[in-house]
């Protein structure tokens, strides 16, 4: 995550959470989200609810450097 995010995610112990900032290559502000390390290699990015395709986009475009997988998931109607 440290690659994707503005943020030192190797310092975020199992069971945190951190604000950060998704950036495209330009240093441009893509948006602003919270990142839950769920493991010591899984994370869980909530992103503004208006920008959730965005991230997803900007994250699977950097997946081969980033070595991981993005899985969209959106919350189920009641």
């Amino acid at each position: 995550m440290n690659t994707a995010l503005v943020s030192n995610f190797a310092a975020v112990a199992v069971g945190r959470a951190k604000y950060s900032l998704l950036c495209d290559e330009g240093g441009g502000i893509i948006d602003d989200l919270i990142c839950y390390r769920l493991a010591d290699e899984k994370f869980l990015v909530v992103p503004n609810a208006g920008n959730v395709e965005t991230v997803v986009v900007a994250l699977r475009g950097g997946q081969a450097a980033l070595m991981c997988k993005c899985v969209m998931s959106l919350p189920r109607p009641a």
